[in-house]
């Protein structure tokens, strides 16, 4: 019994001493384990978030981009110019004749036509001037009709004088008399008709003063401009009062390049954009082409002119405006929108699908016209252009080709 205890016994401790061993172990080998499975984990983990990844750069590079085919069609050949938009004509207007503003007929924007009574001065004066002009001119005809009365007279006893002469019935210095008396009427009627002559002319003066006391339109336009008040007193050759525009047709001189100065010519057509309408055109006409060349720009100018009766898109003076100079057509060119063409370190490029894929593609261009391009070399006709998408694409870049609404092709 002893011996079969103490085996027992000694079976035990083997057993503690043996557990005892491997717990030792089992903390030695610890530190390996936990290395080992956190490298284990992180491999696990980092292959799964690389997969991750690489599913979404695949996302990420295909892009969905739309596309038009060049096209083979006309497109007009164009000198693209910009300048600034001016009135038909213009003018400020002052007065003539110093006075009192007494009424001040218009505002500004207000329309006007040709003789229509502006400003108005004080007229008392004008019309006192006038009437006194007036009535020393009716004097002075009195005067010419007296005068004429009297050389009539003259006249008559001179003829009787000479007959009686020529009979020896009146003495010499009689007839001497007698002749200076008609030659005097003959200078009386002379002055008279000099003082009423001076007397008309003082009269028109008066009566043109008058006129020029009301500041009239010379011409039918639009009051951009008042410069003066009711109850100002203004002299004559003074600062403008009103300023006036025709505006029914607007002019705009733009410098052509020198090298297009066998292309520019009178009565071309025009095409002209402004960035107050934005996708408006509108159509005008060459209406001059200076030749002189200025030496400092290397340009001509040329003058068009725009017809500006549509009220809803009505052109102001001092406008900037695009001007597109049509100078010819070319019927078979290849024509791509403007949209798909892009800069890429400072190239004009553009991007054809290619099996689903973008090929970049460099180009030459040349007319331009309504949105379009023509494509000289780089593209031919058929091939699908991106037009919308192209921004951000890279040479080669996987590509899902959607048309207008979202539908895949």
């Amino acid at each position: 019994m002893v011996y079969v205890n103490s085996r027992r016994q000694l079976g035990v401790e083997t057993i503690l001493s043996n557990r005892g061993n491997l717990g030792k172990n089992v903390i030695r080998c610890l530190p390996v384990l936990c290395i080992s499975l956190f490298m284990m984990i992180g491999l696990g983990c980092g292959k799964d978030a690389a997969n991750q990844n690489g599913a979404n750069h695949n996302n990420a590079a295909r892009v969905e981009v739309m596309v038009e085919p060049a096209r083979l069609g006309e497109i007009r050949t164009t000198i693209h110019v910009t300048g600034t938009l001016k009135a038909a004509q213009e003018t400020k207007l002052g007065t003539k004749v110093p006075g009192r503003i007494e009424k001040i007929n218009v505002d500004e924007g207000d329309k006007v036509d040709k003789g229509d009574a502006l400003i108005v001065l004080e007229q008392t004066d004008f019309e006192l001037a006038v009437r006194e002009s007036e009535a020393a001119e009716k004097n002075a005809k009195a005067s010419v009709s007296v005068a004429k009365v009297s050389l009539e007279k003259a006249n008559r006893d001179f003829e009787r004088f000479a007959k009686l002469h020529k009979q020896s019935v009146v003495s010499e210095q009689s007839y001497e008399d007698i002749d200076t008396a008609k030659r005097v009427a003959e200078e009386k009627l002379k002055l008279a008709r000099a003082g009423l002559a001076q007397a008309a002319a003082r009269s028109d003066s008066a009566r043109q003063r008058l006129s020029d006391s009301v500041i009239r339109a010379p011409f039918a336009g639009v009051v951009v401009g008042k410069m003066a008040n009711e109850g100002e007193f203004v002299a004559a050759g003074g600062p403008p009062l009103v300023w006036l525009m025709d505006l029914s047709t607007v002019k705009v001189d733009v410098g052509v390049p020198e090298e297009q100065s066998g292309k520019a010519g009178v009565g071309q057509d025009v095409r002209v954009s402004v960035d107050a309408f934005p996708g408006m055109t509108f159509t005008g006409k060459v209406i001059t082409v200076n030749p002189r060349v200025d030496a400092g720009s290397r340009s001509f100018n040329v003058q068009v002119e725009i017809e500006n009766s549509d009220t809803d898109y009505f052109l102001n003076s001092g406008m900037f405006a695009r001007i597109a100079l049509i100078t010819g057509l070319k019927p078979d060119a290849i024509i791509v929108p403007d949209e798909a063409l892009v800069t890429v370190k400072g190239k004009r490029l553009l991007y054809v699908v290619e099996n689903a894929h973008a090929k970049q593609r460099e180009i030459k261009t040349g007319a331009s016209d309504n949105g379009n391009v023509e494509i000289l070399s780089g593209v031919k006709p058929d091939e699908l252009v991106i037009v919308e998408g192209n921004w951000a694409l890279s040479d080669g870049q996987e590509v899902t080709i959607v048309r207008p609404g979202g539908a895949g092709k």
